[in-house]
């Protein structure tokens, strides 16, 4: 697994010219190997620092095919361990306003409650 650059670091590759920030960038060794990519653009989903909420989520919403009530993701154990650890009391609109680029939020038709 490829742990993100600190920003600093990613800014001495660049000025020095060992690496290139674009999206034009050819970031193949040999062909193959997409390294500028794995360094600076890793998943979403991989580990970086502060994600630790992200990814139990995406873990418990990965286990369901159809979308999961809200009331029934701030239900989870696991969840509820890892957002007390970081100081969170519940998934709510406003986290998943911030996330939206990871998390679908819809209305379920049935009562108009939202799910993830």
């Amino acid at each position: 697994a490829v742990c993100p650059l600190p920003a600093d670091l990613k800014f001495a590759l660049v000025s020095l010219g060992a690496a290139e920030i674009s999206s034009t960038a050819s970031d193949l060794l040999f062909g193959e190997t997409s390294w500028q990519r794995d360094l600076f653009r890793p998943p979403v989903l991989k580990w970086r620092p502060g994600t630790r909420v992200l990814r139990q989520l995406a873990t418990v919403l990965g286990s369901s095919a159809e979308p999961v009530p809200l009331k029934q993701v701030n239900e989870n154990k696991d969840l509820q361990a890892v957002l007390a650890e970081d100081n969170t009391t519940s998934i709510d609109r406003l986290w998943l306003s911030r996330h939206y680029d990871i998390f679908e939020v819809v209305t379920l038709p049935e009562g108009g409650e939202i799910a993830v």
